[in-house]
């Protein structure tokens, strides 16, 4: 297993950058690009609907408020045609919002992971404790482990054991990286992921 320490998030690190990637038993190049490739569309789709769902809860909370006090004046507050044409707008662009959050929720309900809810992950002190971005995900080919790190220079008593649900939890966007072939590393490089081999020491 990849041991969460200097030296291997070094190698870990080094390795998104580079370009090729060797034949493995399991997977050529060409798998890896098709890997990548729908990894990050998988990640552009789940962002957009993650940030539906957050608008639309913001949008309903609005929704509530506004009927309330239409309730509270009596109709008046529609009584005006331009609040009207506003409001049905409104309305629209609330319900483009829902059916993508429908689809986000419909996700959560499906656990997509070989691995247990509770299985054993290991992630590190910035992405647990200061909520930094993830930006290394580590599948280990040793003991079918994940790694969820920030892509620092970590030390031992940076390391932190979970849940893999709780990461999941904690960061919904990351469920898309079910999809990631067991030995690999998921490395964010900008807006885009890239997959390389996991270094092993």
């Amino acid at each position: 297993m990849t041991i969460l320490c200097n030296k291997v998030s070094k190698k870990n690190l080094d390795a998104r950058k580079k370009s090729n990637i060797q034949k493995t038993d399991e997977f050529t190049h060409e798998n890896i690009e098709i890997y990548e490739m729908l990894l990050n569309n998988l990640w552009k789709n789940k962002k957009r609907e993650y940030f539906s769902y957050k608008v639309s809860i913001y949008l309903i909370v609005i929704y509530v408020i506004l009927n309330i006090i239409s309730f509270i004046l009596k109709g008046q507050l529609f009584s005006n045609k331009a609040i009207c044409i506003l409001y049905n707008l409104y309305w629209m662009i609330l319900l483009i919002l829902l059916i993508n959050t429908y689809n986000f929720i419909i996700d959560k309900k499906e656990w997509k992971f070989l691995q247990t809810k509770s299985s054993i992950t290991f992630t590190d002190k910035y992405v647990l404790e200061n909520n930094e971005k993830i930006k290394l995900v580590v599948y280990s080919n040793e003991d079918e482990s994940w790694q969820f790190l920030s892509g620092r220079q970590l030390n031992t008593e940076d390391a932190r054991v979970v849940a893999l649900e709780e990461i999941i939890i904690k960061y919904p966007l990351y469920e898309v990286m079910y999809i990631l072939p067991k030995g690999y590393v998921a490395s964010k490089a900008k807006n885009k992921w890239i997959i390389t081999k996991e270094q092993n020491v």
